[in-house]
């Protein structure tokens, strides 16, 4: 009976010692675990990064837009402005504001009512960031309306945006 306590006690022993032996990890397991480490790394660096263009280039363009709708509603005021009489609420003066709207309405009789109207292409600068929009404004064929076109670059993508002005003055001529 003492033999087979000590064949128990020597299997345990050996099991033991074959599980101490075992602990840790081996050179070629540390290496690939290192190495399936590293290339997730890499993935999520490069993915921030790519982030972090995509957020530069959308405040990029949220810039142009915003500069663009600045000098439509520009454009427009001086529209609404254009070959209005001094003294009317037209004038958009605050001392002017009671009296009634009045134009100038001998542009109406002409075959291009809008002949005199200042149309100014030009470039606008967005911010410092050295971003820039060309405008060029065109008098429709009806010339009845002027057309307004802008254009930048953000990103290697071409802004593109369109729009119609049509002056208060041309209501009050009937056109």
């Amino acid at each position: 009976m003492q033999s087979s306590g000590l064949l128990k006690h020597q299997i345990h022993v050996k099991r033991v010692l074959s599980s101490v032996r075992r602990q840790g990890f081996s050179l070629p397991e540390v290496m690939i675990a290192a190495l399936i480490l590293m290339i997730i790394l890499v993935v999520v660096v490069e993915s921030q990064l790519n982030s972090f263009q995509t957020i530069d280039k959308t405040r990029q363009r949220n810039a142009v837009q915003a500069r663009i709708a600045k000098d439509l509603n520009a454009l427009k005021n001086q529209s609404d402005r254009w070959e209005c009489l001094t003294g009317t609420s037209c004038t958009g003066l605050a001392a002017d504001q009671d009296n009634p709207m009045r134009f100038d309405l001998s542009e109406c009789q002409k075959d291009n009512p809008l002949e005199t109207y200042p149309i100014e292409d030009a470039s606008l600068e967005v911010g410092t960031n050295g971003l820039w929009i060309e405008r060029e404004m065109t008098l429709a064929p009806t010339k009845r309306h002027i057309n307004v076109n802008y254009t930048s670059e953000v990103g290697g993508k071409i802004i593109n945006i369109s729009s119609t002005i049509a002056p208060e003055f041309l209501k009050w001529c009937g056109l």
